[in-house]
């Protein structure tokens, strides 16, 4: 089927008002002569990287191919989004009815105990004083917690130190490095195999990150890669590519398959 013909079909299909206002903006570019990738980036909705790897695929002669990789890329970053919710839902979920839990049992439980306790006429221990104490100020002190969390989130994310603080936390610093280094090499991957050049695929990559960091890598790749470097040796110095996938890039350097050895990097 030819493209243009596919494009028409598209906005018929669509019950989004806003896909099917791209779409037919997408199919009138299109018809006036406009290339598949250049009518993608006139739209203004589609990111850089899409339109750029389906313009590799136009220059190779593989359109078919490269869109179908494509839509494998989306399904695995959404079910790679999909399990990271899901794997952090049971313990939100332990934490908030643990709270919940506390809230009820200090707010409503013992102050109908203080009474009984008062009653004994004796001097309570101070560990049970303590706890009768926490009634009063559990609720001010949770919303000042809560006032005081929400302002440090929200601080470090528009300064970009979040990432920078899960990078280098304990146990969320394993599974970060995984998740940046999986979507790295899958993008790297799907970009070598439409045929867009190394150099240019690291600057495609670099624009789908938001994290400052995680750019200054990539430039640093690039650099080093500009200046003759051999790209295993240059891995070496980022952070968050371990050893096993160091010595599959120079499996793939050697054998001339460095669109395989990422795809490996990403599929493990």
């Amino acid at each position: 089927v030819p493209i243009l013909r596919a494009l028409q079909g598209l906005p018929t299909v669509s019950v989004n008002p806003g896909l099917k206002s791209m779409l037919i903006s997408v199919q009138e570019a299109v018809s006036r002569g406009n290339s598949f990738s250049e009518a993608l980036e006139s739209s203004g909705r589609v990111p850089a990287f899409f339109y750029q790897t389906i313009y590799g695929g136009e220059m190779s002669g593989k359109v078919p191919d490269v869109l179908k990789e494509l839509s494998l890329y989306l399904e695995k970053e959404e079910a790679l989004k999909r399990a990271i919710r899901d794997a952090l839902v049971y313990p939100a979920f332990i934490l908030s009815v643990g709270f919940l839990t506390l809230g009820v049992l200090t707010c409503f439980v013992l102050p109908k105990l203080k009474g009984v306790y008062h009653g004994f006429g004796t001097e309570l221990p101070w560990i049970t004083s303590f706890i009768l104490g926490m009634s009063k100020g559990f609720i001010p002190f949770t919303a000042v917690f809560i006032g005081i969390a929400a302002y440090t989130f929200i601080s470090l994310r528009k300064k970009g130190s979040l990432a920078r603080i899960l990078y280098k936390a304990p146990f969320l610093g394993d599974f970060f490095k995984g998740f940046v280094r999986v979507r790295f090499s899958r993008l790297l991957s799907l970009l070598l195999e439409s045929g867009v050049p190394l150099l240019d695929a690291l600057s495609i990559i670099e624009k789908t990150f938001d994290t400052s960091f995680l750019k200054e890598d990539i430039r640093g790749l690039k650099a080093s890669l500009a200046a003759g470097g051999g790209f295993s040796r240059c891995l070496d110095k980022i952070g968050w590519m371990d050893s096993i996938s160091r010595m599959l890039v120079v499996t793939g350097e050697e054998t001339g398959r460095l669109s395989a050895s990422f795809y490996q990097i990403a599929r493990d």
